[in-house]
């Protein structure tokens, strides 16, 4: 390749990066609310061990989760000129027992950039047998919106 052409197929490459730099820049970070910790996973656990289908959280081999998708829904009004931005996040939980049991479910909820529980998670358990283990009809907590109002004004 000559000197010519490897001279503008690095100004390519660099306009390039430039354009996916400020396309990444102006791009709202979705906020990080999925995990085996998190607020979703908790609540299909108990859920689940108050349903019977596992017998407590000391007899779990291994708990896994893939954060399957997550969009923005909405903004609501925070009470102090602002908006909340809400987010849907849909999570895959394989969960294994000590005693070789296996459970696959999925948990739908409604998060914020600063509030992972905006309502309690809709759970669905797809594997061994496909059934609904809770679903939130409130889909926004006022609870939670509430607090987050709170938060903004002060």
């Amino acid at each position: 390749m000559s000197y010519g052409a490897k001279v503008i197929s690095r100004s390519i490459l660099i306009v390039f990066c430039a354009a996916i730099c400020s396309l990444s820049a102006g791009e709202r970070r979705l906020p990080n609310c999925a995990g085996e910790n998190n607020w979703a996973t908790n609540v299909a656990l108990t859920e689940m061990k108050n349903a019977g289908l596992i017998a407590g959280f000391d007899k779990l081999k291994n708990v896994t989760t893939t954060l399957v998708e997550q969009k923005t829904i909405g903004a609501y009004p925070d009470g102090g000129g602002g908006n909340i931005v809400i987010y849907r996040s849909v999570q895959h939980i394989d969960i294994q027992t000590d005693d070789n049991k296996t459970i696959k479910a999925l948990t739908v909820s409604d998060i914020s950039d600063e509030e992972c529980s905006m309502n309690s998670p809709t759970i669905i358990i797809i594997y061994p047998q496909t059934r609904v283990l809770y679903i939130d009809k409130t889909y926004i907590e006022s609870a939670a919106l509430d607090r987050l109002k709170k938060q903004k004004a002060q």
